[in-house]
């Protein structure tokens, strides 16, 4: 019985300490997320998006594809491999222009403008473009992945 009270005694001490690794700064993640972010969208040009999207989306996320439902990391994955040979002519690519992080360090989101170009089987060219926001969640290793991405076509901004 002494040891049960010892162990529970332990186990509110572990859980009611403080962060040893003190307050989480907010610019530090905020630029973090940035830079993951950005090379997400660089593994989608060097690799493919169905690569890109494999390897950052969490175990538990959706992706919100234009006009369908949420998928799960699989299906999602199922789905951009299903477009097989569209793959090869098609390319993905995205700039983060904002990034914020809650005050816990745990959660945050990315939103930003995104390029999506593919080629017919004709050779013609079509590019459209788009604003994205990504939810993302830090994993138990300290890596960021993504929880939730969806995005909208708009026209391109006038520079």
């Amino acid at each position: 019985m002494r040891y049960i009270m010892v162990c529970v005694a332990l186990l509110l001490v572990v859980a009611c300490a403080e962060r040893k690794d003190g307050p989480v700064d907010l610019e530090e993640a905020r630029a973090e997320l940035m830079a993951v972010d950005s090379a997400f969208s660089a593994y989608s040009e060097r690799e493919g998006s169905v690569a890109a999207f494999h390897e950052y989306i969490a175990g538990d996320g959706r992706a919100l594809p234009q006009q369908g439902y949420p998928r799960s990391k699989d299906d999602f994955a199922r789905m951009l491999q299903e477009q097989g040979d569209q793959q090869r002519s098609t390319s993905l690519t995205w700039e983060p222009l904002m990034a914020d992080v809650a005050a816990s360090g745990e959660l945050g989101y990315t939103h930003g403008r995104y390029t999506f170009s593919s080629v017919d089987e004709n050779g013609r060219r079509t590019t459209t473009y788009g604003y994205y926001i990504t939810v993302w969640k830090r994993q138990g290793d300290g890596s960021w992945k993504f929880v939730l991405d969806a995005g909208n076509e708009s026209p391109p901004e006038e520079l």
